[in-house]
């Protein structure tokens, strides 16, 4: 397993977007625009990946000077459990102190839908 960079025009980064809508959007019937928002193009994009195939995702967005956001951070469900999302995490959170950040916040939901 390894923790890669995405850039927008990656293959991988497109896969991203595809497991972002199915866990956090398809299900209410949101439109797929909807994982275009205004910080989407200016963030880094963090991916976990196996044999080239991408596990979990999670991305790290300033909001303002030395402030930073994470978010969208999705973990395939057949690799849940697996402390795929605590490396996303430590990664985007490194990352963002590199940045300078001087506050760092998570996104995230407090309950998780099951099926």
């Amino acid at each position: 397993m390894e923790l890669i960079h995405l850039e927008s025009t990656d293959e991988l980064y497109k896969e991203a977007l595809d497991l972002r809508y199915d866990l956090f959007f398809r299900s209410p019937g949101l439109p797929r625009k909807i994982l275009f928002d205004a910080l989407e193009c200016s963030s880094f994009h963090i991916a976990a990946v196996d044999n080239g195939s991408l596990c979990a995702y999670g991305r790290l967005s300033e909001e303002s000077p030395r402030i930073f956001k994470i978010s969208q951070m999705v973990v395939r469900p057949d690799m849940q459990g697996q402390g795929l999302g605590a490396s996303i995490l430590t990664k985007l959170t490194h990352e963002a102190l590199e940045k300078g950040a001087e506050e760092i916040y998570l996104n995230a939901r407090c309950r998780v839908p099951h099926d």
